[in-house]
């Protein structure tokens, strides 16, 4: 399988509404290369990960506690295979 050309780093927490809005609007979205969504989520109580996980994205889950705003970002783009 080919890397994708973008990775989108999501680091989320019960953001079930706003992905519920963000994911079919990406989904549309028509890039050469493709792209992958890499997130990391701090123990949603929501359906967060199934949302993210329907749409097809790598998801890691982490204690909230672990939640640090580089390092949490760091870790979705270690993951990340894509260009850009």
């Amino acid at each position: 399988m080919n890397a994708p050309r973008v990775s989108i780093i999501l680091p989320t927490h019960n953001g079930a509404a706003e992905l519920s809005r963000l994911l079919p609007q990406l989904a549309e979205q028509e890039l050469a290369g493709g792209f992958e969504i890499c997130a990391v989520d701090s123990s949603s109580r929501d359906e967060t990960r199934e949302l993210l996980q329907a749409a097809g994205a790598s998801v890691e889950v982490i204690d909230r506690r672990e939640f640090q705003h580089g390092q949490t970002r760091n870790r979705a783009a270690q993951r990340a295979r894509g260009e850009f």
